[in-house]
């Protein structure tokens, strides 16, 4: 009937008084009813509940709730359906509902809540609401990348102030989406790098992280998706993506992987991009200008090219056929038409022509390596490693230069600037700040930006 009494035993004499309450308040002297109530204890048979679990939670238990944009409803049971009407649902101090058996819970914001249910200023019960940050996940290249697989961490600061990448906000930081590419024969093992993952999450019994591809051409770990729990997740380094390919792939709407939480939020996302592969000729002109010929087979340029640079967005090189073109004494007569980096492409193509290719113009449809041991400088009287023209069938590669040379050369083959080229506006990059094909460091260079695959393909 919504009385209220204060029961009262003497630990000396073992004497029991009981007390009304008078107009529901506190009796004089009294700081905490409670203190007094069952022997300092509060009704046990009092407990929360929420929707759709049949747990209990009772005094000083705790929730456990991964941050959500949504709200929990918390439900007193017990003997309320007479006292509710003076029910007061308080929060970390501040009213939150009254008047009834059940209050909603903001679940926005990261932190431990106090919730106490109080009958007038009479505790009933309290218990601890615990919302816990969601963990994220970035997909970066494995330990052992050398270029066989296309894989831009979309972590360029110019790339990303270019709008080149896709932006989520992931816990309050900007989280640029990565982007794979693989072709239908690839299995890619790709790192994953794991951040808040708090120990709160291992007190959730709903806590899962779920990595499921946005269709069924791509599996993880060979499995349609892989749904991990606390230390499954904790355990994980590594997943290996591989993708069957049923339609050319797409670079303005690529497919992906995304890891999701047990509430559906995104907490990592990997783009993946899978093409068929098509055949494109090759030409490798190797030239002796009084020194042998290089020493590299033609199938180390191939090879390097399919498994370790091109193949990152999709082009597939096949060895037509290799030349030989001794040129000494043509060298020997008119150097220097071959020592500047001004005349020395063309020269060499119309030499090719009338000597090797019966004075008819290289076929567009193919591209042509020259291979020369020629010592050639630019106006700064630097050594210069390759040339080519943006666009054009015909590349060279020079004293010292390597697969990794050629591998830049042809790139210009097939539209790409330097990466740090100013024509590239916003997208221009320092040089040497990269391990980019197209740009210019000693060595160590293995990789492509997604802007790059585009322009290539």
């Amino acid at each position: 009937n919504g009385e209220q009494y204060v029961v009262q035993k003497d630990k000396t004499t073992g004497k029991t008084t009981v007390t009304k309450v008078e107009g529901g308040g506190l009796s004089p002297g009294e700081s905490n009813l409670q203190e007094v109530v069952a022997g300092g204890k509060v009704d046990p048979s009092y407990f929360i509940a929420i929707p759709n679990d049949t747990t209990k939670y009772r005094h000083n238990n705790a929730f456990t709730f991964i941050r959500q944009n949504n709200k929990i409803l918390l439900q007193l049971n017990g003997h309320v359906d007479s006292l509710k009407t003076k029910l007061i649902w308080n929060v970390n101090g501040k009213e939150a509902c009254k008047g009834k058996a059940e209050c909603e819970i903001d679940l926005s914001n990261e932190g431990n809540n106090k919730v106490k249910v109080l009958l007038d200023k009479v505790l009933l019960i309290e218990v601890a609401v615990n919302v816990y940050k969601n963990p994220v996940l970035t997909f970066e290249r494995d330990g052992g990348y050398t270029g066989q697989y296309g894989f831009d961490d979309a972590q360029q600061s110019e790339l990303q102030k270019a709008g080149d990448y896709t932006k989520l906000k992931l816990n309050g930081t900007d989280y640029y989406v990565p982007l794979l590419t693989l072709n239908s024969s690839q299995r890619i093992d790709v790192k994953v790098k794991l951040t808040d993952l708090v120990k709160d999450a291992s007190k959730d019994s709903q806590f899962e992280i779920t990595l499921k591809p946005s269709t069924a051409e791509i599996t993880i770990n060979s499995l349609p998706e892989l749904k991990l729990n606390y230390n499954q997740l904790n355990a994980l380094s590594t997943i290996t993506i591989a993708s069957s390919v049923q339609a050319a792939a797409s670079y303005t709407t690529p497919a992906y992987v995304e890891a999701l939480d047990q509430k559906n939020n995104v907490v990592g996302k990997l783009y993946v991009i899978c093409n068929t592969v098509p055949v494109q000729d090759i030409v490798l002109v190797y030239v002796n200008i009084g020194n042998g010929f290089s020493s590299t087979p033609a199938a180390n340029f191939v090879d390097f090219f399919n498994t370790r640079s091109h193949n990152q967005f999709f082009k597939n090189w096949h060895l037509l056929r290799y030349d030989t073109m001794n040129m000494s004494k043509e060298y020997k007569a008119h150097p220097t038409k071959y020592t500047s980096r001004d005349s020395v492409l063309t020269n060499l193509l119309n030499y090719y022509q009338k000597n090797k290719n019966g004075g008819v113009s290289l076929d567009a449809g193919k591209k042509y390596l020259f291979i020369t041991d020629i010592l050639v400088y630019n106006s700064a009287g630097q050594q210069v490693g390759g040339l080519a023209r943006i666009g054009r069938h015909y590349a060279a590669i020079f004293k010292d230069g390597a697969l990794e040379e050629a591998t830049h050369e042809i790139g210009h083959c097939v539209g790409l600037y330097h990466t740090f080229d100013s024509s590239l506006g916003s997208r221009t990059i320092p040089q040497g700040k990269t391990k980019n094909y197209m740009d210019y460091i000693p060595s160590g260079r293995n990789t492509f930006f997604f802007y790059q695959w585009q322009i290539a393909k």
